[in-house]
């Protein structure tokens, strides 16, 4: 009883230590430096989507979808059992994160352990879902999902 509440009080810890830092003016400066562009505010969940019972649909009314924007996804699935490599997930379990604008398809990001996605959405209007997560999956999807707002460019701004 006692060591399992401790446990869960450090997890607790970890948990709003890395929502600070995925919050910070550093991170959001370190993922400036890798893609040169100038982020202005995050949203971020901590998802995980169990075997045979979880997915997302894509959301129109996501105010951060609206706009261009950066998507950084850690993912923290666990590799399979047996080896095979942290990319052994196999597409037929589903959990794959799929970038949408209409009708088409733009991107497909499988599951892969020990991850870090960062997806440019260059125009509004860009949805993103989960696909559903079978149940013949090795493990449950468990990923942090940060959504980051770019700065919008001023118009005629050519930098003359």
């Amino acid at each position: 009883g006692g060591e399992q509440g401790k446990n869960a009080g450090e997890n607790t810890e970890v948990l709003r230590s890395f929502k600070t830092f995925i919050s910070s003016k550093e991170f959001a400066g370190l993922l400036e430096q890798l893609t040169g562009i100038t982020l202005t505010e995050v949203s971020y969940d901590f998802r995980r989507f169990d075997k045979g019972r979880h997915y997302t649909l894509a959301n129109d009314e996501d105010p951060f979808m609206k706009s261009e924007g950066l998507d950084v996804v850690l993912c923290c699935t666990s590799p399979p059992r047996g080896g095979g490599g942290a990319s052994s997930w196999n597409l037929s379990h589903g959990g794959s994160v799929h970038y949408v604008d209409g009708e088409d398809e733009l991107l497909t990001v499988e599951p892969s352990a020990n991850t870090l996605s960062l997806i440019y959405r260059a125009e509004a209007g860009t949805s993103r879902f989960v696909k559903y997560v079978n149940a013949s999956a090795p493990a449950p999807r468990l990923d942090v999902a940060c959504t980051f707002r770019c700065e919008e460019e001023e118009e005629g701004d050519d930098g003359a």
